[in-house]
C-alpha cells in the first residue's frame, strides 16, 4: 500500500496492526528469556513445548502479515514476512545463550520455523481464495 493513498481509516488500521505486532513481538521475546520459576506450570506431554513454539510463531506470522503489508509492496509482503519471522525466531533462540537459566535449542528453532511456515501457508491459501486481507 502506498502511504499517500491511505485513508484515515487505513492509517488507523496500519498503526493498530503495527502496535499489535510490536507488542506481540515483545511478549514473545519476554517469554523466551524470562526465568522459568521452580514450581511453574509444566506441560506434562512430551513434545508439547514444540507445539507451543509452533503455535506462537504461527500467530507471529499472521499478525506480522497484517502489519508488514502496509510497509512493503504487495508482491514482496510474503517474502519480507518470511525473512523477518525467521530472523526473529532465530534471535529469540540465540538470545537464550546469554541467560544462564535458559538454553537455546535447535529443535525449538525448528518448531519456530514450522510455525512460521504454517502461518505463511494460511496466508497464501487465504489470498488464493480471493479474500481481501
Amino acid at each position: 500500500m502506498n502511504q499517500e493513498t491511505l485513508s484515515n481509516e487505513e492509517v488507523a488500521r496500519k498503526v493498530s496492526w503495527t502496535l499489535v505486532f510490536l507488542a506481540y513481538s515483545g511478549a514473545v521475546f519476554y517469554f523466551s528469556v524470562r526465568p522459568i520459576q521452580e514450581g511453574a506450570p509444566v506441560i506434562g506431554i512430551t513434545g508439547m513445548d514444540k507445539l507451543v513454539h509452533a503455535g506462537e510463531f504461527t500467530l507471529y506470522a499472521l499478525l506480522g502479515y497484517r502489519a508488514i503489508k502496509y510497509y512493503v509492496k504487495a508482491e514482496k509482503t510474503i517474502h519480507t514476512l518470511a525473512g523477518v519471522s525467521v530472523i526473529y525466531g532465530t534471535l529469540t533462540e540465540l538470545s537464550q545463550l546469554f541467560f544462564y537459566y535458559r538454553s537455546a535449542s535447535v529443535l525449538d528453532w525448528l518448531a519456530n520455523v514450522l510455525g512460521i511456515t504454517i502461518g505463511l501457508m494460511i496466508i497464501i491459501l487465504h489470498k488464493k481464495r480471493g479474500s481481501k486481507t
